[in-house]
């Protein structure tokens, strides 16, 4: 299954509401949505710093992610970034898989950069 990250910050009517019902309560609604899309969260956490939350959650597929994101966000309580998570074996690449690319300003060419030279 896909992995995400959700990156969470509070509303002030989120704070109010997180200091009114509790971490733990909070860490359980968030289990329970992940669960109605078909997915599992993994990991639940709070932070210090620019970021109030992070979730990390296996889900079926980016419109079950989108769900989620989308009723947190229109909800007003919190401000909700999603990131698809890659794993190490999705960047492993073989020299027939290439891709053709050109860099910004320079000429179009048919330069191959991948994989690049050490």
């Amino acid at each position: 299954m896909p992995r995400y990250l959700f990156i969470a910050d509070y509303s002030q009517t989120g704070s109010k509401g997180l200091l009114a019902g509790g971490g733990m309560s909070r860490r359980d609604v968030v289990a329970k949505a992940t669960a109605s899309v078909g997915g599992e969260m993994l990991t639940f956490n709070f932070a210090f710093g620019r970021h109030d939350a992070f979730v990390m959650a296996d889900l079926p597929s980016n419109a079950a992610a989108s769900k989620i994101a989308l009723s947190i966000n229109a909800s007003g309580s919190a401000r909700v970034e999603t990131v698809v998570l890659l794993e190490p074996e999705d960047v492993e690449f073989q020299e027939e898989e290439s891709i053709s690319y050109t860099v910004p300003g320079e000429p179009v060419s048919d330069v191959n950069y991948w994989p690049r030279s050490p």
